[in-house]
């Protein structure tokens, strides 16, 4: 009888002691599921912003009065909480007011704000227009990577970095570049 109380005893004390285990197992894992992953870090921007917004296969539109209508598509965009917005493999496609349309392909485009007085771009006061032109919300861009500009007539220009106004309808470069016309090449700063 003895042997069978002993065994009784060792019997329950070994189930006690796989129930405690278990419980403690799922005490633990309760735990570890109430715990909160950290968020992933938000990326900052070159300029300080933070990401507000990512999307794929993106088409932009912008039209005014007087002014080259602007259609922007771009496999992946990018934007941040100041404002600035980031586009990878960007086209351009520029309509004037008589319907001639200018292509600019890049790798990479960034927008700024114009609301800084350091983005807007100088205009010579013999150029007939104001010096300086409310921005009415268009920004200017900066093309990077490899920029391919085609023009009516042929005219294609290829130069490393090209900046555009949107609101004086200006393209700029301080880089090489490289243009052809039919059989007229050439490059140029």
């Amino acid at each position: 009888m003895a042997l069978i109380r002993s065994l009784r005893f060792l019997l329950l004390l070994g189930l006690a002691c796989l129930l405690g285990g278990i419980l403690m197992s799922l005490s633990a894992n309760a735990r570890l599921g109430d715990r909160i992953a950290p968020a992933e870090p938000e990326e900052p921007s070159t300029t300080g912003g933070v990401l507000a917004q990512e999307a794929d296969n993106v088409e932009i539109l912008r039209t005014r009065s007087g002014s080259p209508t602007l259609r922007m598509r771009a496999s992946s965009s990018k934007s941040y909480t100041d404002g600035r917005l980031e586009l990878s493999s960007v086209t351009f496609r520029l309509y004037g007011p008589d319907g001639q349309e200018t292509v600019v392909e890049a790798p990479s485009a960034s927008s700024t704000n114009l609301g800084e007085s350091a983005a807007q771009p100088q205009t010579p006061p013999d150029a007939g227009r104001e010096a300086s032109l409310p921005d009415e919300g268009f920004g200017s861009w900066l093309l990077e990577g490899g920029v391919t500009v085609r023009g009516g007539g042929g005219f294609t220009l290829v130069t490393p970095r090209l900046e555009y106004h949107e609101t004086l309808g200006e393209a700029r470069t301080t880089d090489l570049v490289s243009f052809s016309r039919g059989t007229t090449r050439g490059t140029s700063l």
